[in-house]
């Protein structure tokens, strides 16, 4: 493996350390929550201004996508509020490729392809 993906991996590995130790020290974990979600929407917006526009085809996606993404952060910035970080992050890591993996297999009437044998 290139030594540049190793370093990204590595950093990335670091920005999640430093966003959970952030969230799980907050007072308001739902304030923290958005305002940590914030810079995602400006520099995607910048990102925008840069880039072709996506496919027609492709919008119906995206809007799905963003559509369960909101509601994934809402309900976990809900639990965030009412029940133990320490108890619900592990929870929403594990659970988030479950549903991924079902909703494929409800969807499309199929494992993903990385599941087939």
């Amino acid at each position: 493996m290139q030594p540049f993906i190793v370093l990204l991996v590595l950093f990335s590995a670091l920005l999640h350390a430093t966003w959970n130790a952030f969230l799980h020290n907050s007072g308001d974990r739902v304030w923290r929550f958005g305002m940590m979600s914030f810079p995602y929407l400006v520099c995607s917006a910048v990102v925008l201004l840069f880039v072709p526009a996506p496919a027609r085809e492709s919008w119906l996606h995206i809007a799905a996508s963003a559509a369960l993404q909101l509601g994934y952060c809402i309900v976990l910035a809900k639990a965030y509020k009412t029940d133990d970080f320490g108890q619900i992050y592990p929870i929403a890591r594990g659970l988030s490729p479950l549903l991924v993996f079902a909703g494929e297999f409800v969807i499309r009437g199929r494992a993903p392809p990385a599941a087939r044998a």
